[in-house]
């Protein structure tokens, strides 16, 4: 377990908050999972989607009941940018610990919730429609990201993660 980033009153998160990025390939509770992205890998390229209401971000979204984080990161990733991927891991976590009282319109897991990272690698993409949801997909250089207006956790889980797969090619 190595912790990439600790912040305290993010936005997205009632306050006062704590919020954790941590590099683990241990899965969290499953009850306490919001929900499952995505690093996939083409090379050196890392494949984005175009969320409608929000940008660029990594393919992902909420787990449905009865599913697993990986079963859902899968149809996620599928549904948002229509690629087939292959070695699918567990790679890191983010942990929010609330301090405050529950808000009454709260719908996560209180006071610790987790949103889960996995990492794989392009196995082939199908052609994409845009949806309600995803309006495309890209495959960004390392260049192309250095320019990227990142959330809050983009920029850490990125480069940890292209150092993983840089080095495991390399080996």
């Amino acid at each position: 377990m190595t912790i990439l980033l600790t912040k305290t009153d993010i936005h997205s998160v009632p306050k006062p908050n704590v919020f954790t990025l941590v590099q683990d390939s241990t899965l969290p509770d499953r009850s306490l999972i919001t929900a499952a992205l995505s690093l996939i890998f083409d090379g050196d390229r890392l494949l984005l989607t175009k969320i409608n209401h929000r940008g660029w971000d990594f393919p992902g979204g909420h787990l449905e009941p009865g599913e697993s984080a990986e079963e859902a990161v899968r149809r996620e990733i599928y549904e948002e940018t229509a690629a087939r991927v292959k070695g699918l891991r567990l790679f890191a976590y983010e942990k929010f610990v609330i301090h405050g009282p529950v808000p009454s319109d709260y719908k996560y897991p209180y006071p610790i919730s987790y949103q889960v990272f996995f990492l794989g690698f392009l196995d082939k993409l199908e052609p994409f429609n845009p949806t309600e949801e995803a309006g495309g997909r890209k495959l960004f250089s390392p260049d192309e990201l250095k320019h990227k207006d990142w959330r809050t956790r983009g920029p850490f889980l990125y480069e940890t993660a292209l150092a993983y797969v840089r080095n495991k090619v390399e080996k």
